[in-house]
């Protein structure tokens, strides 16, 4: 056989490959070729939020001593903290008790001096009024505020719930987008936002002895924002 045959023959060869590929890959993906790049995916945002009821209340406090040395004004402080610590017992332990700042100066235009410490109190919510209560009737108390947060165990329990919701959320989204069920490959961000309502209450003086106060806890919000990427099933 001439070189001409040889040439002709071999490129007869070749395209009889080429078109047992084309019939195979024909057979195999009659649709086109699937793969990665192909994947429909879909991005969606969404938040979820939940309520609960805050369990736990912060009180802050004023102590004042006054004296006309140094010494006179700490001990009279000292002596109004050990009557609200004995106070404060069946409310808080002392562990829920803390000091926020101490100063010791000389009163303005005066001789005397004068002892302050900042004391806040964490204890259950339904304490709050009952403590305003007993401690206005302390000598040099003054009561700056009180507030209601969640426990530790409410704000993880309504971080999960709210994840949840926002996952059925976003899910909901996804599925209307893709007209069909889809499958979240990943969570890309997710935030939590809590939102206090802080409580509101008649707060008392130092005069006010037999009214107790009513403190309202209220509700606390708890968002979560996610980013979902999800594929289409």
């Amino acid at each position: 056989m001439n070189s001409n045959g040889i040439g002709t023959y071999v490129f007869a060869i070749l395209v009889v490959i080429l078109m047992a590929g084309i019939i195979a890959t024909m057979v195999l993906f009659p649709n086109g070729f699937q793969g990665s790049a192909s994947q429909k995916t879909i991005t969606v945002r969404a938040s979820g939020t939940v309520h609960g009821y805050p369990e736990e209340g912060i009180i802050s406090l004023t102590v004042n001593g006054t004296g006309q040395t140094p010494e006179i004004a700490t001990s009279n402080l000292s002596l109004s903290v050990a009557k609200l610590n004995f106070t404060l017992q069946k409310y808080a332990n002392s562990s829920s008790i803390r000091t926020t700042y101490y100063s010791l100066s000389k009163i303005y235009n005066s001789s005397a001096y004068s002892a302050i410490e900042g004391i806040e109190v964490d204890t259950s919510s339904s304490n709050v009024s009952a403590i305003l209560g007993s401690v206005a009737s302390i000598k040099g108390i003054s009561v700056n505020g009180a507030s209601a947060k969640l426990s530790d165990s409410q704000s993880s329990m309504l971080i999960d719930r709210a994840l949840a919701a926002a996952m059925a959320n976003a899910t909901s989204q996804a599925e209307l987008l893709a007209n069909s069920s889809v499958t979240p490959m990943n969570i890309s961000s997710t935030s939590s936002y809590v939102y206090p309502i802080y409580a509101s209450g008649a707060f008392p003086g130092v005069a006010l002895v037999s009214q107790q106060p009513t403190f309202f806890a209220g509700t606390q919000s708890v968002t979560e924002q996610i980013t979902v990427v999800f594929k289409s099933n």
